[in-house]
């Protein structure tokens, strides 16, 4: 068994441990000894992760393959981003039309209920309920924005294609080298099994490089999430993936914060108050629900954001049961927090 202590997804301990012949079906107990156990090093969410590896080749696997894990929370020290009065970042963050100013922005943070329908959702006539609703379509019809001190407000009102209506609030507050957005909505009755909830946003494609902390490499969602929590490294574009028939895809839950880059590494970073679903890559959902085959699918030329609150999940209904009740989008008030800073600050 090998062992590793991982603060903030980067190993701070680790070692070896050799296990004794086991039966099938049988345990055995094991001692591992590190200072790190239990007091925490620094700042950053902690775990202890262990890898059975087999050190003999078979036939279905060669030397030093690993065919088992397992990963538990240690005791941590939370990441703070400290809260300012003002900063660069926070002078010019709202613009005339109400719209939050992104460092690196091409297309400003928007509400979003909608997804790339899946085999499942399309299959099990999840996504007919989405072209009844309106979601893929929504407009802003009112937008009113306060100041008071440092705190900026946007109320904002949608409408789906359809008529629905969607109250939503934006609170914006400066933190060292950024801005803090605590976003608020009210999900009506009526709209009782949305895609998701949350915000999404366009950067210039320059920030070609996705670093990110929590569920990886492949990916995952609320109702498919058996992925250790780590630090993982990517090209935005290579978060695409080519299912034969164009849909949602790319996304990772549990992620606590991600940075984007460019070749010079500057960028942005993207802190989350608690852990939420995340997608980054280079193609709009609309781009993908309009294409009929991988190979018609063009990439926007910007790196597309999606920070959800709350995600659908994927199910099976394509060839069995729908996602668990639990993973329902639920009506109601929705909160979620985001914090930007700048790479480097």
């Amino acid at each position: 068994v090998h062992w590793s202590i991982t603060r903030d997804g980067v190993i701070s301990g680790s070692g070896r441990v050799k296990l004794p012949k086991v039966a099938p079906r049988k345990t055995i107990a094991f001692k591992v000894a590190s200072a790190l156990l239990a007091k925490p090093d620094g700042l950053g969410e902690r775990f202890i992760n262990f890898t059975v590896v087999r050190i003999a080749s078979t036939a279905w696997s060669p030397s030093m393959s690993e065919v088992g894990w397992n990963q538990m929370p240690l005791p941590s020290r939370a990441l703070t981003i400290k809260e300012q009065k003002r900063s660069d970042t926070f002078a010019n963050v709202v613009d005339e039309q109400g719209q939050i100013i992104m460092p690196y922005g091409v297309v400003a943070p928007v509400l979003s209920l909608w997804r790339a329908p899946t085999d499942n959702d399309r299959i099990g006539h999840i996504a007919t309920k989405w072209s009844r609703w309106g979601l893929r379509d929504i407009e802003r019809t009112d937008c009113v924005v306060s100041q008071t001190g440092s705190i900026a407000k946007i109320t904002n009102t949608w409408q789906t294609s359809t008529g629905f209506t969607i109250k939503h609030t934006q609170v914006i507050t400066p933190v060292a080298d950024g801005f803090r957005v605590k976003e608020i909505i009210v999900l009506p009755k009526t709209l009782d099994d949305v895609a998701r909830v949350g915000t999404n946003f366009e950067l210039d494609g320059s920030l070609s490089d996705l670093t990110w902390f929590g569920s990886g490499p492949h990916e995952s969602y609320p109702d498919r999430k058996i992925a250790r929590i780590g630090r993982y490294i990517s090209s935005v574009a290579g978060q695409y993936i080519p299912y034969v028939r164009p849909q949602e895809n790319g996304g990772h839950n549990n992620v606590r914060w991600f940075e984007l880059t460019n070749a010079l590494g500057h960028g942005v970073r993207v802190q989350l108050s608690k852990p939420l679903q995340v997608s980054v890559t280079p193609n709009r959902a609309v781009d993908l629900a309009d294409a009929t085959h991988d190979v018609e699918v063009i990439a926007s030329g910007n790196t597309v954001v999606h920070i959800d609150a709350a995600h659908r999940g994927l199910g099976t209904a394509s060839c069995g049961p729908d996602t668990l009740d639990k993973y329902i989008v639920k009506t109601g008030v929705h909160t979620w927090e985001w914090i930007v800073t700048s790479i480097p600050n």
